[in-house]
């Protein structure tokens, strides 16, 4: 089963900061990511109680299985499987969640049966990415039941001494106000946004 770190600091967006940024790195809405999200869950919540996340992404040209847990406010730990559209279309439409092969194995790891999974929510993404100073940058519009946002992702690679700098420059480089976003899972079950804007 192969783990994955990643580091990705978050930032919500006004609608006029994603438009300026959508400028500034030449990107179009033409060219975007669109992502279909289900997050999945034991009728205990589980896996919320120990921090963690699982979800089914379908987007125009792969569908990922993927269990994310928080380690620290911008680190996470990773499993990953990569599954066809068909398959990750007929999960999302019966509710019932089928590991593949690294998840099966997480799964016995931790002790959590597949059987007890039941949808807790989606949404839907529009994503747009380019490179920034060797470091991933993300634009999303999300598209929640009640409401929609914006926010920025910056995932840095991994190794560097002082990953947060970059994404502290990018904010002041592009005069971008700070707001703390929460995970879009979070979000999801939220029936208002974090930040009103006019």
């Amino acid at each position: 089963m192969h783990k994955d770190i990643e580091t990705e600091y978050k930032n919500i967006l006004s609608p006029q900061e994603y438009q300026k940024l959508l400028s500034l790195f030449d990107l179009h809405l033409n060219e975007a990511k669109h992502q279909h999200n289900m997050y999945f869950d034991t009728e205990s919540l589980r896996l919320k109680a120990n921090h963690s996340a699982l979800r089914i992404r379908l987007s125009d040209s792969y569908a990922h299985l993927t269990y994310k847990q928080s380690l620290t406010s911008a680190k996470s730990l990773e499993v990953t499987d990569k599954v066809s559209r068909e398959s990750a279309q007929a999960m999302m439409e019966t509710g019932q969640f089928q590991p593949g092969t690294h998840l099966n194995a997480l799964f016995h790891e931790i002790g959590l049966d597949a059987s007890e999974l039941r949808p807790i929510g989606q949404f839907k993404t529009t994503r747009l990415e380019k490179n920034w100073k060797k470091q991933k940058l993300v634009l999303d519009a999300c598209s929640f039941y009640t409401y929609n946002d914006y926010e920025l992702e910056l995932e840095v690679e991994p190794g560097e001494d002082d990953p947060k700098r970059y994404f502290n420059e990018f904010l002041s480089s592009y005069h971008i106000t700070r707001r703390p976003s929460k995970p879009k899972i979070a979000r999801m079950q939220l029936d208002k946004p974090l930040y009103p804007f006019e």
